[in-house]
């Protein structure tokens, strides 16, 4: 057998990890007793070096029937829209992660409201919590170092043609349909 390498078990984020944290030897492709898949395995100590999604948390954030965009000023996706969003930190909840990334992003505070859904991103070793939200302060976002710009945008104006990410479009779409069917059942509070 070869070294672990990111066609072989690994997603491509990871294809940096070769050796073992334990004892530095090679990871090697195995398939571990009592396992059922090809996993990086240590070719000296015979430890599993597991390779599972990061978590992400985005805010889809509403404000007059409109929803936020921000243009990444970074890769992944340089110049292409997307909802705030970022990485979960040690002891963030997915709701606090969705409230920090959207201030360091848009500068605004938020409300978080019910998830939409988990979207994941198998090439980035990720899986994307998308959640409603709503300003909790009435000035513009503005833009910071992680992008460009930050707009409003009507429903019919989103720019599906320029959306940075899979997650992003399929949590817009859940946004919309929600937003469909909350339009449908006028009395029902908004959740």
């Amino acid at each position: 057998m070869q070294a672990m390498d990111a066609a072989d078990s690994a997603p491509a984020a990871y294809a940096d990890v070769r050796f073992c944290a334990a004892c530095g030897g090679v990871l090697r492709p195995d398939v571990p007793p009592g396992d059922d898949r090809l996993r990086a395995v240590c070719s000296l100590c015979r430890r599993v070096t597991y390779f599972n999604p990061r978590p992400v948390a985005m805010a889809v954030i509403e404000r007059g029937g409109r929803v936020l965009l921000a243009r990444r000023a970074i890769e992944p996706g340089y110049g292409r829209w997307t909802c705030p969003g970022g990485f979960a930190e040690l002891g963030e909840t997915p709701e606090q992660t969705a409230e920090r990334e959207t201030r360091e992003e848009c500068g605004l505070r938020v409300r978080i409201g019910a998830q939409l859904g988990a979207f994941a991103r198998s090439s980035a070793a990720v899986v994307v919590l998308a959640f409603r939200a709503w300003p909790l302060e009435r000035r513009a976002p503005r833009a910071s170092a992680e992008t460009l710009e930050v707009r409003w945008f009507a429903p019919d104006a989103i720019p599906w043609d320029q959306i940075a990410f899979d997650s992003t479009a399929e949590a817009l779409q859940a946004w919309l349909a929600r937003r469909r069917a909350r339009r449908a059942r006028p009395s029902q509070r908004r959740t």
